[in-house]
């Protein structure tokens, strides 16, 4: 809302001003009256206002007076509209020559006035929008090591309390996978900023998207919040909340003298959203509070991602489950700064994609799941990520028995194969799990389901049906036999074939042999 002070002698034409046109639905409220220049000058000046309307003749001094003084010694910004019983060409060249915006007759056209209230909305706007293009790009030019500055601007008011660089960033505390869709439907976080703030102090807000907002605070913007920073970030917070159903981290940076220092506020910020990283609630980070503190730049991990890992090729979840928990529990105990930890739980994740790769031709579906990840992994606290990382894990798990039921079948005939053309070396179940990149639990219960004999008894069966072959038609003796078809201990050779035929292999050999 623009603001707007009416100034006339007559009392029920200010009643009347007031009642007359709806002031809020022009972009304007009326914030003082007075009856004459002099009651008009001290509101001017604490008030600030964006336009006066203005009766000419009143006592002690009248508008045009009141005009020329605020054009000589306060402001050339403000819009003034005169309003006059007299329709003297004089006053009207006088108003002009003072920038007036408008020279309205009482009695008053309504629509006139209301017309004219709207134009000079307009040019308000265009102003604030020139003036904040002017301050931002100050700001900026002073950011990135351009000291020259603009001298037409007057910002050293704002230098008074010192600078802050403060930013208010949604919070995104993510269920796991639903990725911000319910965040989507909230309201656009700079818009309702700028609602709180007011308009003209737009020009002190430097980056803005619908999800943050970053702004340097001074003079302008502590005003109306007690000139205490604090005050200011916890009002915007229980606004955004409560009116808006925004949730939101304000981070407050290092106070420094004025705008030729700001880099090292906005530098200090950093160390606000290492603290924000191992907080799960929405936060206010004061810098002040945690100048002292300090985030480990080195983590030496125990080996607890290679079990997470592990746990997933062995599709043992309630273990990886554990050790994620026990992953984040001592980079949380560590305190390292989140780039480290976001190492980490990538790591985990990239690793589990290329296991997955080995296994099934198309991950399309859990490669998307992982960009996902990646777009929002420095944008939330570490307890967001572990629930997207754990979440992950256990959607490439069910991905992976999925596609392995569907070809569970093939599986079984694929190892009975592999048996086949592999009997004479050394087979454990284990080793061919591995090989086939399957659990050796889950792969001895699909062979027994397919094959109705255990995978270590087929192993057998193929190596004893072999050797029937090998003592039906050559002279190999029983123990090179044994050697040949894959078992180290001859005895241990006999006793499976005995079990296997009823016989012993010399039984065997001479029931076969010719007479």
């Amino acid at each position: 809302m623009y603001k707007v002070i009416l100034v006339d002698d007559e009392k029920q034409i200010l009643d009347g001003l007031k009642k007359m046109i709806k002031w809020a639905e022009v972009g304007f409220e009326v914030c003082a009256t007075a009856r004459n220049g002099e009651e008009a000058i001290p509101l001017i000046r604490d008030l600030n206002p964006d336009l006066v309307l203005t009766d000419i003749r009143m006592p002690k001094m009248d508008g045009l007076m009141l005009v020329e003084y605020v054009r000589n010694n306060m402001s050339k910004d403000i819009e003034f509209i005169i309003l006059s019983g007299y329709s003297e060409f004089e006053y009207a060249r006088k108003a002009v020559r003072f920038h007036v915006k408008e020279y309205i007759l009482k009695p008053i056209d309504e629509v006139l006035l209301y017309g004219t209230l709207v134009d000079i909305k307009t040019i308000l706007e265009e102003k604030e929008i020139r003036k904040s293009l002017k301050v931002k790009s100050y700001i900026n030019s002073i950011i990135n090591g351009d000291l020259s500055g603009n001298k037409e601007l007057d910002l050293e008011n704002e230098e008074v309390y010192g600078l802050r660089y403060v930013t208010i960033e949604r919070h995104l505390d993510f269920q796991p996978f639903a990725l911000s869709s319910e965040n989507r439907k909230n309201e656009d976080v700079f818009a309702a900023v700028s609602e709180k703030i007011g308009s003209a102090n737009m020009r002190f807000i430097l980056r803005q998207d619908s999800s943050r907002c970053h702004m340097v605070v001074g003079h302008s913007l502590l005003q109306s919040f007690n000139y205490d920073v604090k005050y200011l970030a916890e009002n915007l917070k229980s606004y955004l909340l409560v009116e808006k159903g925004i949730s939101v981290d304000i981070c407050i940076g290092k106070k420094v003298k004025g705008f030729h220092s700001l880099h090292q506020s906005i530098q200090s910020i950093s160390l606000c959203k290492s603290k924000q990283f191992y907080l799960q609630e929405q936060s206010i980070i004061f810098y002040d509070d945690i100048e002292g503190e300090t985030f480990c730049k080195i983590y030496e991990d125990s080996g607890d991602v290679v079990r997470i890992i592990t746990a997933f090729r062995n599709n043992d979840m309630v273990k990886l489950v554990n050790d994620i928990e026990q992953l984040v529990r001592q980079l949380c105990n560590a305190m390292v700064v989140p780039e480290i930890a976001l190492i980490h739980l990538d790591s985990i994740m990239a690793s589990i994609l290329q296991i997955l790769s080995e296994r099934v031709e198309d991950i399309g579906e859990l490669a998307e799941k992982y960009s996902e990840y990646k777009k929002v992994q420095g944008k939330t606290n570490i307890y967001s990520l572990k629930k997207l990382v754990t979440e992950f894990c256990l959607l490439c798990n069910e991905f992976s028995l999925r596609k392995t039921d569907r070809g569970n079948m093939d599986i079984v005939e694929k190892v009975a194969q592999y048996v086949a053309d592999n009997y004479m070396k050394p087979l454990k179940i284990i080793d061919i799990a591995e090989t086939f990149f399957v659990n050796p639990a889950y792969l001895g219960q699909q062979f027994i389901k397919k094959k109705k004999v255990s995978l270590n008894y087929y192993i057998n069966s193929i190596r004893l049906e072999k050797s029937k072959e090998l003592l039906s038609n050559t002279n190999l003796k029983i123990y090179e036999i044994a050697v040949k078809i894959g078992f180290d201990d001859p005895n241990y050779f006999s006793s499976k074939f005995f079990e296997y035929t009823g016989k012993s292999p010399s039984e065997f050999r001479n029931s076969v042999l010719p007479r």
